[in-house]
């Protein structure tokens, strides 16, 4: 049986590790995490280098691959190959054939990641390649504490949200507007939805309108449905757990995932 080691500096590894489990029941997933007790947000490209190594020894020639769990720890990546060369390596990439399958081209990209992300390699590569767009980092500071005890709600999620993007979703709306329920008729609650918007025209006119959200957390992977109510049907929210999928099969030479690429 083929296996593979699922790593990250963090629990969101774990979602990883998950996700490959339930796609590739056929293939032995094993995760490891680094308890260091240092966020990698807060390390250098060096320092992540090495703890990856070193957590990361005991495998190293003798699985069939080795996945890069986060954002973060595939920053060392480059370095793994150089320095291990007989062992495969797969880390999170972004699907740039996803961001752009669409009827419209994004013009403003939300990245939902860390606070630190405009610093790293990663965000220079998004303004690389996506040069035409505006790109937007909010604030995520505890989210992935919160994530990780358990205690992130929707409620929490609104809260954050709405003080800086404007929501789309209408029970939110209904709830601000102190209007009827959304399980009542829609004739009932047009005329509320209607009143609150002329009354908060300039407040909305003020937020943030984004087209694309970016998981670029693989501890958000579990709030997309929520963050795609919130914004409503016109805002793509996009994480690349496909991509993955299909490098992590191409690495392994599995067949039959190739055309889901992108889904």
């Amino acid at each position: 049986m083929l296996k593979v080691v699922v790593f990250d500096g963090g629990w969101g590894g774990q979602n990883v590790a998950n996700y490959l489990a339930e796609e590739l029941g056929v293939i032995e997933i094993e995760c490891v995490i680094d308890n260091n007790p240092y966020p990698y947000e807060l390390l250098s490209l060096e320092e992540i280098c090495t703890l990856a190594e070193k957590s990361l020894k005991p495998y190293l020639g003798k699985v069939d691959l080795i996945v890069l769990g986060g954002y973060m720890s595939s920053l060392a990546l480059d370095t793994l190959r150089n320095r291990h060369p007989s062992q495969r390596f797969v880390g999170m990439s972004i699907d740039y054939r996803l961001i752009y399958k669409t009827r419209r081209r994004p013009q403003t990209i939300t990245i939902m990641g860390d606070k630190p992300l405009v610093r790293l390699p990663i965000w220079t590569e998004l303004r690389n390649r996506l040069p035409e767009v505006s790109l937007i980092a909010p604030d995520c500071s505890g989210w992935e504490s919160l994530i990780d005890m358990g205690e992130m709600s929707p409620e929490i999620i609104k809260s954050e949200l709405s003080k800086h993007f404007y929501l789309a979703d209408e029970q939110f709306i209904l709830q601000e507007a102190r209007a009827p329920t959304i399980d009542q008729p829609r004739e009932e609650r047009v005329p509320f939805i209607k009143k609150f918007w002329r009354r908060t025209a300039r407040t909305v006119s003020e937020l943030i309108q984004t087209d694309t959200i970016l998981l670029l957390n693989t501890h958000y992977w579990d709030l997309k449905p929520v963050l795609e109510r919130f914004f409503g049907r016109h805002v793509r929210v996009l994480d690349f757990r496909r991509k993955l999928l299909h490098d992590v099969c191409l690495a392994l030479n599995l067949r039959g995932l190739d055309g889901r690429l992108g889904e």
